[in-house]
């Protein structure tokens, strides 16, 4: 589980998830924006006036270095409950993340079950091949020793003979299926495919104590 690559991709969901509820949350807070401005005059602005008493005068409107600064605070009050239904999304669209990671979580533990049961299964299947290869290998040397007794017609003696071959073409085929079934196993655990594995038997059958219909309600 700590190494499986589609369990940290749904986990990965969840948070991801978790980061659209907090940018949700922020949309009800209120929003400070800032802006700095500066410029620069050749000469600043005059007016010219005429002030009794004085006569005619220039007075400047500004100064060369002009500095702006500006701040804006913005907080919604009313939104049309835009804001509310995209947080309640957000809360939902968590607790489908954590759902779909649940299973992915089961669904890796059945696929490993499986897997583990495939190699007893082809494990079984080798020894079956075997036996019987080493049956059929007794056969053909009776065989023998009939045929040249003549006791049996050469055709018996092929016959044998081609089961012998048919029956280590089955082994080689069921080794394969019981290497085949190891590599799947070990890209199920996230491991090198030709890494070599162990597995033990189950020598003790334990029957279920659980009835079928709470079984089946638990699965639905």
């Amino acid at each position: 589980m700590a190494n499986n690559r589609a369990l940290k991709a749904k986990k990965e969901k969840i948070d991801q998830a978790l980061f659209v509820k907090n940018q949700a949350v922020a949309e009800f807070l209120p929003k400070l924006s800032t802006s700095y401005g500066y410029s620069r005059l050749d000469k600043p602005d005059t007016m010219d006036i005429s002030v009794p008493g004085i006569g005619n005068t220039s007075i400047e409107l500004n100064t060369k270095n002009n500095y702006q600064w500006k701040g804006t605070i913005t907080q919604p009050v009313f939104t049309g409950f835009a804001l509310i239904r995209s947080y309640e999304l957000s809360k939902l669209h968590i607790d489908r993340s954590e759902i779909e990671y649940e299973l992915q979580n089961l669904d890796l533990i059945l696929s490993v079950k499986e897997a583990y049961f495939a190699i007893l299964e082809m494990d079984k299947e080798v020894e079956v091949a075997v036996k019987a290869m080493e049956s059929l290998e007794s056969h053909v040397d009776v065989a023998h020793g009939f045929y040249n007794a003549g006791m049996i017609p050469v055709n018996d003696l092929l016959k044998s003979q081609v089961e012998l071959a048919n029956a280590k073409q089955d082994l080689v085929n069921a080794r394969n299926a019981s290497r085949l079934a190891r590599c799947a196993f070990n890209i199920i655990l996230s491991k090198p495919v030709e890494s070599h594995i162990d597995v033990e038997d189950i020598l003790i059958f334990i029957p279920q104590k659980k009835k079928f219909d709470y079984n089946l309600e638990i699965a639905l």
